[in-house]
């Protein structure tokens, strides 16, 4: 996704962790039914993760700054399964 198409480009105040969810929703159109959201405070960012529990879709990822304008949303493959090495 290019920065020109982020739907969060204006200041808003977080102060839950429903709001905190609630801006991020807008940049993820795949459905999700887990989410964890991240404070950094030395960084100064937040990560949101949209997770799905079941299915082979992926999990996306949105990243806001202090002011919870979108930084960066990266979007990740369904978790593969890992073998030993033979």
């Amino acid at each position: 996704m290019k920065a020109e198409t982020f739907k969060n480009t204006g200041k808003q105040a977080i102060t839950n962790t429903a709001q905190a969810l609630e801006r991020p929703k807008a940049e993820v159109s795949a459905e999700f039914d887990g989410t964890v959201v991240y404070f950094d405070s030395t960084a100064k960012f937040r990560k949101v993760d949209f997770q799905r529990s079941y299915g082979w879709q992926s999990y996306s990822y949105v990243y806001l700054d202090t002011d919870s304008i979108t930084q960066t949303v990266s979007t990740a493959d369904p978790k593969a399964q890992c073998y030993p090495k033979k």
